[in-house]
């Protein structure tokens, strides 16, 4: 399936499904899109903060596991996966925005060991007046848990997809990292989710 035909069914929203059928490697290689089209099932509007937005069907909350977190959602494993992706809601912290990305790419590395900077693909657009910056990336993600604190543990193939959204009241980071194939299975959702942002002061 080509760029035109990937566009012309989701239009502007589909930006992150365009990154979905595309190899890290060379951006222009598209792959074959499996992903699943959760974007169209029902979803529910919870307010978190200042910030208002339509969680996906088949998102699980869970308690955060960190204080500095403002929510945190469960995306089930797809077939094959070992493990499920996981959305860390995050508000109020350190760092730039511009600071933050260059963080998460620096958690992930390229087959061979290689660093990931420039392995990103970033988009900028505009949704109810609200400024959002999208971040891809995938790799071998370096993780110490929740606590930020625990031992390294290298995941092969993995994959970060996030939305920034910038409001009067600061910065809302939306993280999902997760197997690639769970990632992409929930990139119509992500989508979906970050077209229903809404900022109520």
């Amino acid at each position: 399936m080509n760029k035109p035909v990937i566009y012309g069914l989701i239009g502007v929203s589909g930006i992150v499904l365009a990154w979905m059928v595309q190899t890290a490697q060379n951006p222009e290689d598209q792959i074959q899109n499996t992903a699943v089209d959760h974007s169209r099932k029902s979803a529910h509007r919870i307010q978190l903060g200042s910030l208002e937005l339509s969680v996906p069907e088949g998102w699980i909350r869970e308690k955060p596991v960190s204080s500095m977190r403002t929510a945190q959602f469960r995306l089930p494993r797809a077939e094959g996966d070992l493990e499920d992706a996981e959305v860390a809601v995050f508000n109020k912290i350190g760092g730039s925005v511009e600071q933050n990305i260059e963080r998460w790419v620096g958690q992930f590395s390229q087959p061979g060991g290689g660093p990931s900077t420039g392995f990103e693909r970033i988009k900028n657009f505009t949704i109810n007046e609200l400024h959002i910056t999208l971040v891809y990336i995938e790799g071998i993600y370096s993780s110490r848990g929740a606590s930020m604190s625990g031992p390294v543990v290298e995941k092969p193939d993995f994959s970060l997809l996030a939305a920034i959204v910038n409001t009067p009241d600061g910065p809302y980071y939306f993280k999902a990292t997760g197997p690639v194939s769970t990632v992409q299975n929930w990139a119509g959702s992500f989508d979906a989710l970050t077209q229903s942002f809404r900022f109520t002061g």
